[in-house]
């Protein structure tokens, strides 16, 4: 008889320790840590404590949860749903590491984040053929270039040699004026697009960085969660042993 109490005793503690885990908010019970998901289906994500507010649902990827970043792959639904749903494209990497990341504003009205386990896809390309296509087009993009590159010589050897017949200084002018607007419109679009990926890459080291952040303050929590339950039943069970013999 002293020992049922003692496993009915037990069992409620361990009850209290798994719902002590689950009271924080968006947490994701789908998919599992090690779950995989199949390129081309879709998906179902699941989450309790969810939030009367609007919260976007992204996939993120990475070799580690520290550099897991988003890969496109997101929706926006209520937070009080407790469900959602994502179409997977089939070029999903069969090789990458995923997780979901909910991303909603806490009781202080600032910006959170819940996180999945970490899972993976099976079903979709690979990183072979990925560089292989990329390979292809990179060989594909240079043979163009250069068959450019010989047509506008051919064209600019044959302008000189019509303007070698008849020299004209104005001409010569505007060509010259044309040659230089060009070039400047090309550096300026250059100092553009590295503007913009410098700013991209700036965005997705924030990310990261928050994803990191997030995660660490979670591990924590759960660490003190666990480290109070324990020192609980060290608290307890002595007692209850004295009380049973």
């Amino acid at each position: 008889m002293g020992n049922a109490i003692l496993f009915t005793f037990l069992f409620a503690l361990l009850a209290a320790f798994v719902a002590a885990q689950d009271d924080k908010p968006f947490y994701i019970t789908a998919p599992l840590p090690g779950e995989t998901w199949k390129a081309g289906d879709t998906a179902t994500i699941k989450w309790v404590n969810g939030l009367d507010q609007q919260v976007t649902i992204n996939v993120i990827e990475g070799p580690d949860r520290e550099s897991m970043v988003p890969i496109g792959l997101s929706t926006k639904v209520d937070g009080s749903d407790g469900s959602a749903q994502l179409e997977l494209p089939k070029s999903l990497d069969s090789k990458g590491r995923y997780a979901v990341r909910i991303d909603y504003e806490n009781s202080k009205g600032k910006k959170a984040s819940s996180f999945s386990g970490a899972f993976s896809v099976s079903g979709g390309s690979s990183s072979s053929s990925t560089s292989a296509s990329s390979t292809s087009a990179t060989s594909t993009s240079a043979t163009a270039s250069s068959s450019s590159s010989s047509s506008e010589a051919s064209s600019s050897t044959s302008s000189t040699t019509t303007s070698s017949a008849q020299p004209s200084e104005s001409s010569k002018t505007e060509d010259e004026k044309k040659k230089e607007e060009e070039e400047k419109k090309q550096e300026q679009e250059k100092k553009k697009e590295e503007e913009e990926e410098k700013k991209e890459q700036e965005k997705k080291a924030a990310e990261s960085s928050a994803a990191a952040d997030t995660l660490e303050d979670q591990d924590a929590e759960g660490s003190a969660t666990s480290i109070k339950v324990a020192t609980s039943l060290l608290l307890v069970i002595p007692a209850l042993s004295a009380i049973l013999a």
